[in-house]
């Protein structure tokens, strides 16, 4: 988690710590996961329905019979955790300007058939944060290695001063 703060020249300082995220966003994943499959696997009705054996293999043997068990009641549930989990994780802001995190696991893949895996951008979205990558090395196979810095609700505009502060002092 990163802080710009002023010294007293004005010029910008850094100031990393360890933060934890607020316990109401703790299990954001789980909750993610639920909304996801609960939406997909409705979204995609007419497409399991008429066309399942074109879906790919992950989504017929995975995807939609997860989304599938979601029940009604427990969508709702999460959609309830998710609102909390904003709010909460609003607060956070309050001391930073912007959490760092990874922003992928490891290099970006070769090629353009995987973009890679989400796992790190997940929350951010369902907490709906903006979230901005910065390429900050190359990894073992040249490709590139980045960071991901993550900003308050509505406050984009916020993120990409951050990003670019950071950005000059990285490069």
């Amino acid at each position: 988690m990163s802080s710009s703060a002023s010294n007293s020249s004005g010029a910008s300082a850094l100031v990393v710590q360890d933060v934890q995220l607020p316990a109401e966003a703790r299990d954001i994943h789980l909750v993610h996961q639920a909304i996801l499959g609960f939406e997909l696997d409705r979204a995609l009705a007419d497409e399991k329905h008429r066309h399942f054996e074109k879906l790919s293999s992950i989504m017929r043997e995975q995807g939609i019979p997860a989304g599938a068990a979601v029940s009604f009641d427990y969508y709702q549930l999460c959609q309830q955790r998710v609102d909390l989990a904003r709010r909460a994780t609003d607060n956070l802001f309050d001391d930073y300007d912007a959490l760092i995190t990874p922003s992928a696991v490891g290099e970006a893949d070769k090629g353009q058939s995987f973009t890679g895996s989400a796992l790190f951008n997940n929350a951010w979205t369902m907490l709906h944060v903006p979230a901005i990558t910065l390429p900050i090395a190359t990894g073992p196979r040249g490709l590139p290695f980045g960071i991901q810095l993550v900003g308050r609700r509505r406050e984009d505009w916020r993120l990409l001063h951050v990003a670019e502060w950071t950005r000059r002092r990285l490069t």
